[in-house]
C-alpha cells in the first residue's frame, strides 16, 4: 500500500519539499509544520515511496531523508539515486544522533557525507530546520 500523501498544487509556485520519514507522526507533524511555512510538501513512509514520487515528475526542490529506520541502508541508497538521477535536489538527512554518531554507527559512510547537502539533529528544532532549509534552497 502507497502510503505518499499528495504534493499539493505544484502550479502554485511553491516549493516542494518531500519528508522521507517512516514513523507517522513524526512525519506528519514534519509535513504540516513544512506547509503551515508556505511550502509544498510531500510525504513518503521509505525509499520506495520518496523515488515513485520522484518518477511521477513531480518537481521536488528538497528532501528530508530520516536516517534512524531499521533500514539505514535503504537511507543511503535514497540519497545517492536523487543525487544521482535529481541532481539540482538538495538533500537534508536528519537524525537523532549526530551527524558524526550516525556514520561512525554505521560504518564508513563517506559516500553518505558527499551525497547529501547537510544533516540535521532531531528532534527538529523547526525555526533552524527553515533557516536551514531557505540557506539550502538558496545556494
Amino acid at each position: 500500500m502507497n502510503s505518499a500523501c499528495p504534493i499539493g498544487d505544484p502550479a502554485s509556485k511553491r516549493l516542494t519539499i518531500l519528508v522521507v520519514e517512516d514513523q507517522i507522526l513524526a512525519r506528519m507533524a514534519l509535513a504540516d509544520e513544512l506547509r503551515r511555512h508556505g511550502f509544498n510538501v510531500a510525504e513518503a513512509k521509505n525509499a520506495d515511496e520518496a523515488l515513485s514520487i520522484f518518477h511521477s515528475g513531480f518537481a521536488v526542490q528538497l528532501a528530508i531523508i530520516d536516517l534512524d529506520t531499521p533500514r539505514f541502508q535503504e537511507s543511503v541508497h535514497l540519497a545517492a539515486t536523487i543525487r544521482a538521477e535529481y541532481p539540482a535536489v538538495k538533500l537534508l538527512a536528519a537524525s537523532g544522533q549526530g551527524s558524526q554518531d550516525v556514520l561512525r554507527e554505521q560504518g564508513s559512510q563517506d559516500d553518505l557525507r558527499e551525497t547529501v547537502d547537510a544533516f540535521f539533529s532531531k528532534p527538529y528544532d523547526l525555526e533552524q530546520l527553515i533557516a536551514m532549509i531557505e540557506s539550502l534552497l538558496e545556494q
